[in-house]
């Protein structure tokens, strides 16, 4: 038996090229661009809008001092010797006093009337806020 029938001849690769719809490739490039840029988008502005220290599971306070006595961005914060956060930054107010932003754990509740003093972080001079304990509720 002969497979010479007429009616039932395969297409050529140039007879399926020339019927496939041209450009697809290219949508398909830009539509995945543009999906990309949108959640690269929303993250950056997730960051922006919204305060680092909530997305790691912690809070921010501020103190005011007097005299920052050489505390530097990152030095940690202890309550009755346990490390509860770290410090965030600074801000001069009118010249006479400063304001020291802490990013305490979320664990860790500080009581209403709480103060901060100067501590020493360890051996090679470092130095730490100890948070001393008010009488009020956490918050």
């Amino acid at each position: 038996m002969s497979d010479t029938n007429s009616g039932s001849r395969r297409p050529s690769d140039d007879e399926i090229l020339g019927a496939a719809p041209r450009g697809i490739v290219g949508k398909e490039a830009q539509v995945g661009a543009f999906v990309i840029i949108g959640i690269i988008s929303f993250v950056i502005v997730l960051f922006w809008m919204t305060d680092p220290a909530t997305l790691r599971g912690r809070y921010m306070l501020v103190t005011q001092v007097d005299h920052a006595g050489g505390v530097r961005a990152g030095d940690p914060i202890q309550m009755q010797g346990v490390n509860v956060g770290r410090v965030h930054g600074f801000e001069l107010v009118n010249g006479d006093s400063v304001d020291i932003t802490m990013e305490i754990e979320k664990e860790w509740l500080i009581p209403q009337g709480s103060y901060t003093i100067m501590g020493e972080a360890g051996l090679f001079g470092g130095r730490a806020l100890e948070i001393v304990r008010g009488v009020g509720p956490g918050s």
